[in-house]
């Protein structure tokens, strides 16, 4: 399943400079709703989000480009034991660990505002996705991988070319391989992930940096 993962990652941005080669526009960021979840707490290689990429302009109004997102976020007790119709049952002394790793092709259309760009991004993707819970209460663990294929649909608001905020982010997946049942009783902890996929809501911050400018001399 890495391999299934790794193999196109290598290959990712090797194909974006070959077919990409008119006025390049690198971008950045972080994914927000994640981070929330754990209260912004305990920041580092164990809790965080990030993506990158990369777009390119086919006209004046539409774009292609690609993507990496990746995080890896602690789930708190408090999260856990919040209304979802995934964490069911009483989740008290439970924690939790979200891994998911994203390689997406994108397309936009750009409304142009001057101060405000306004862009509907679609996009297609493979993805990766682990999930770790721990009973301290009971002793038991539960740890599901999936690999998984979907889309996603967002719409990004850039303010004067270069900060943005990606809100509604939508992303939507359907497993392909998952190394066990998606469902689990931890004590009285009932986890409950739909047998075929899953949705996550996320919200994105970052900036543009046109590739452009930085191989203009002085």
């Amino acid at each position: 399943m890495k391999a299934f993962f790794l193999i196109p990652l290598l290959l990712f941005f090797p194909i974006i400079s070959i077919f990409g080669q008119s006025n390049p526009n690198l971008f950045l960021g972080f994914e927000v709703i994640e981070l929330q979840q754990n209260s912004f707490k305990n920041l580092g290689k164990n809790n965080y989000t990030f993506f990158i990429g990369t777009s390119f302009p086919i006209n004046e109004k539409t774009l292609w480009g690609g993507r990496i997102t990746s995080m890896n976020v602690e789930l708190s007790e408090k999260h856990l034991q919040e209304p979802s119709p995934v964490y069911k049952g009483d989740f008290k002394g439970v924690t939790g660990n979200l891994n998911v790793q994203r390689i997406y092709l994108d397309y936009y259309y750009r409304w142009n505002l001057n101060f405000l760009w306004i862009e509907p991004i679609f996009s297609v993707g493979i993805g990766y996705n682990n999930w770790k819970f721990y009973n301290k209460i009971v002793d038991e663990s539960y740890d599901l991988k999936t690999a998984s294929l979907g889309v996603s649909g967002k719409v990004r608001f850039t303010f004067f070319k270069y900060p943005f905020i990606e809100i509604p982010s939508l992303d939507v997946f359907g497993f392909i391989y998952k190394n066990r049942n998606p469902e689990e009783m931890l004590g009285d902890a009932h986890i409950d992930f739909w047998k075929r996929g899953g949705v996550f809501n996320w919200i994105f911050i970052g900036c543009n940096i046109p590739l452009n400018k930085l191989g203009k001399q002085p």
